[in-house]
């Protein structure tokens, strides 16, 4: 699968789509749209799973629980190729060339996320991905928002909001490394991360029909790749932002 990508910042005035201040009756310049090709191979995902015909027949709902876990399985999955993946199987938010990496505080102790950090990796998020981006993070790093992090920066969840820091929703995830690695907290806007798949599951009595035996199997197709391949420098200065920010180790 072939996706054309449009790189060129807002702010850019040389390349891809442009806009011109008009007057009235005057002939506008043309421009061109300047698009990258982003090549997404899908690879197979496979959950294979064999039940007796005699527990199939006497355990209600199994094969509801069978599917449930089998998605819960190809779920995380999917959550750590897109977060973990090293382009062999996906190209994850933590191997991305467009990620930037923030530096820690001189005086932070090990193993610890501040309200400094995450002021820093928002100062370094593109400001057009500001509303959409999410924070993802495991248990220990929420901990540490959760007890050391006030009002208005933590927003605790309710029945109808999730939880939310610096204004943008917290994500908890398994597929973040522990905290204190690099990329234990992750700044991303995940609508710029290219996602494609298909999915189907399929039933045999017929692989082991002697043995009486039922088979399950779930498939997922898929490939990922965040859209942006590099940091982008702003327009009035020499700092770059990105839709991938990351903690450095402490």
């Amino acid at each position: 699968i072939t996706v054309g990508v449009d790189e060129v910042p807002p702010w850019d005035c040389t390349a891809g789509v442009q806009v011109r201040w008009s007057e009235e009756g005057a002939q506008t310049d043309l421009s061109k749209a300047r698009l990258q090709a982003r090549t997404m191979r899908l690879k197979k995902l496979i959950g294979l799973c064999v039940v007796s015909g005699e527990l199939l027949d006497d355990a209600v709902g199994l094969e509801v629980a069978l599917t449930r876990a089998a998605q819960a399985k190809l779920s995380y999955a999917l959550d750590d190729m897109v977060v973990n993946g090293t382009g062999q199987r996906g190209l994850g938010l933590l191997s991305s060339p467009a990620r930037i990496v923030v530096a820690k505080e001189g005086s932070q102790a090990g193993g610890s996320f501040v309200l400094a950090n995450a002021q820093r990796m928002a100062a370094r998020l593109f400001s057009g991905a500001r509303r959409r981006a999410t924070w993802l993070m495991g248990t220990e790093a929420f901990q540490a928002v959760e007890t050391s992090f006030g009002w208005p920066y933590y927003q605790p969840g309710t029945d109808t909001s999730p939880p939310r820091l610096l204004g943008n929703e917290i994500i908890l995830t398994e597929a973040t490394p522990t905290l204190g690695t690099s990329g234990d907290v992750v700044l991303a806007d995940l609508s710029n991360v290219l996602l494609a798949r298909r999915a189907r599951t399929d039933a045999s009595l017929h692989l082991f029909f002697d043995y009486a035996l039922n088979t399950f199997r779930w498939t997922i197709r898929c490939d990922a790749m965040p859209a942006l391949s590099k940091p982008i420098t702003r327009p009035h200065s020499n700092n770059t932002v990105s839709t991938i920010v990351v903690l450095e180790a402490r």
